[in-house]
């Protein structure tokens, strides 16, 4: 038998003895692979330990009729899927915070002009975002999984999460070893698990309520704006280690990059690293590891925060800001019949770096500040098609006046300007509350989930945080959400 042969043979047969929970796959593996969403997931994008075998390899399980040519010495030369790898996912939601969101600049968000003032409540995306992938076999050793996404809010198709890679096994000493090499576009979008930013909870999200503007380069900040490769190696079933390096490559920009037309440039390359430890013990998975990522950007005309700083236009040429950050995370699967809890985990520190022009043109009220995010999300899969998580969230890190306040300042000074609703009045990037989430899969490839985030803080403070008297609890959100994948 091959050696593709008895891969496929093994992940069969591993498939056989796991008991997996419904979940919500993308259906092109599905169709690849003619097993049901549920092989390889909880629930999407939740990983079980099948689903991070297949991932891990390539994406080329394929248990399907395939157009096939070989050289005159026997070489396989081609070997395309009759049925195209293509599958499509639809979105729509309902947004409904505690308080409307409004852009009141004077005054309490309590006064009566602010009152006649404010903006519709309770707001429908049909659809929140249309995505189309593209995934599977490539060749015997190369796989992707691919997205181009309509969002309603840009109005406009992008590329989204996308993950091309080579995969192959050799053996040490009779100890099997797994390696191969991951062509992407966002840190941390090819890891194995769901505790890393790209894949964690929640799954989807409101694309219109407020949400806190600090956290972690890594958690989102570079997607889909850079491009990276990364080599990769598990060792026998047990340690798993990984290296590589990003550049930039935003979207909708042409070269050569540099003057007004672009921020948050990487100089020269960001090492990106990645080291766990994983075990099945009977029905329980284990899997503890650390994950980070070290980039100087060009600040061009954006703050750190993501606030506009006009007066930072000039600086794209100038000194970088460095960013380093260092994560240490944790998986756990237990099985319980029909059944199953997950918990996954994550604490992400960053030191961030300022350069002295940045901080003389005000980007930064300090040369060297610091963050902390941490999340935890536990799962209780009930029968086949309920799940019910709860997440509590925390963001904590240093005082600056100039990152987090949404207006621009100088070194000795005190705020010059506040943005409403997404500034920081005391100048802190704090952020905690909690997530609850209840799914229900009809089907396994459709969802109806309800979800409510619960803000104690909210841009650093309880209440009042931005100065124009809008709380923490006005940002609470309730969110309905309809996804069908087919």
């Amino acid at each position: 038998m091959t050696t593709r042969g008895c891969f496929a043979a093994g992940l069969l047969a591993s498939v056989l003895l796991l008991h997996a929970e419904p979940g919500l796959a993308v259906p092109s593996f599905a169709r690849q692979t003619k097993l049901p969403c549920n092989a390889c997931h909880t629930q999407f994008p939740e990983l079980n330990s099948f689903g991070r075998e297949f991932k891990l390899n390539g994406y080329v399980l394929r248990n399907i009729e395939g157009l096939e040519s070989k050289s005159a010495k026997g070489r396989s030369n081609l070997d395309l899927p009759l049925i195209p790898m293509l599958s499509l996912m639809f979105e729509s939601s309902l947004t409904q915070t505690q308080r409307a969101v409004n852009a009141c600049t004077v005054g309490s968000c309590n006064s009566v002009a602010d009152r006649l003032g404010r903006t519709q409540n309770g707001t429908i995306q049909f659809p929140q975002q249309i995505s189309m992938f593209w995934g599977g076999e490539i060749t015997d050793h190369i796989g992707a999984f691919g997205q181009v996404t309509y969002s309603q809010n840009g109005g406009t198709f992008g590329m989204d999460n996308t993950d091309i890679r080579f995969a192959d096994h050799i053996e040490f000493d009779e100890v099997p070893v797994i390696y191969g090499v991951s062509l992407n576009n966002n840190p941390t979008v090819q890891d194995l698990w769901n505790s890393t930013p790209a894949w964690r909870f929640p799954y989807a999200s409101s694309a219109v309520a407020p949400t806190p503007a600090a956290a972690p380069i890594i958690s989102g900040r570079l997607a889909q704006q850079v491009a990276g490769i990364s080599a990769y190696a598990l060792w026998n079933d047990l340690v798993y280690v990984e290296a590589g390096a990003y550049r930039s490559a935003p979207q909708g920009i042409t070269g050569p990059l540099g003057g007004q037309n672009a921020s948050n440039l990487i100089t020269n390359t960001a090492p990106y690293w990645r080291l766990a430890l994983q075990k099945q013990v009977e029905n329980q998975y284990f899997m503890l590891g650390t994950f980070g990522i070290r980039a100087s950007l060009l600040p061009g005309t954006a703050a750190p925060g993501g606030l506009p700083q006009s007066n930072l236009a000039q600086s794209i040429s100038g000194p970088a800001n460095t960013f380093t950050d260092v994560g240490i995370d944790f998986n756990y699967q237990l099985t319980l019949d029909k059944n199953s809890i997950t918990v996954h985990g994550a604490w992400i520190h960053e030191y961030q770096n300022y350069s002295n022009l940045f901080v003389s043109l005000g980007g930064a009220q300090h040369g060297s500040d610091s963050l902390d995010s941490f999340q935890l999300a536990a799962t209780y899969h009930l029968g086949t098609r309920w799940g019910f998580t709860i997440e509590p969230f925390m963001t904590f890190g240093s005082r600056d006046n100039c990152v987090y306040n949404g207006g621009t300042c100088a070194p000795g000074t005190t705020i010059a300007a506040v943005s409403p609703i997404t500034g920081s009045q005391n100048g802190l990037p704090n952020n905690d509350g909690v997530t609850f989430e209840i799914d229900f899969n009809p089907w396994q490839n459709t969802r109806l989930a309800l979800q409510y985030i619960y803000y104690y803080d909210f841009n650093g403070a309880h209440s009042n945080y931005d100065g124009f008297g809008r709380n923490a609890s006005y940002n609470n959100t309730l969110y309905l959400l309809a996804w069908f994948a087919y």
